[in-house]
């Protein structure tokens, strides 16, 4: 086992996290703007 095999890997499993990290960091934004739209259209609906 050579030491490049290691931090070939290494950097493979950042490169996993960081991709995941993006997808939920974006899924959580989707999901913020879905809610504030939905309470901008209750607002604008109430008056």
């Amino acid at each position: 086992m050579s030491p490049m095999w290691w931090t070939s890997l290494f950097f493979m499993s950042i490169f996993t996290l960081l991709i995941m990290m993006m997808m939920l960091y974006f899924m959580y934004n989707n999901k913020m703007q879905e809610l504030k739209n939905l309470n901008k259209a209750n607002f604008s609906w109430k008056w």
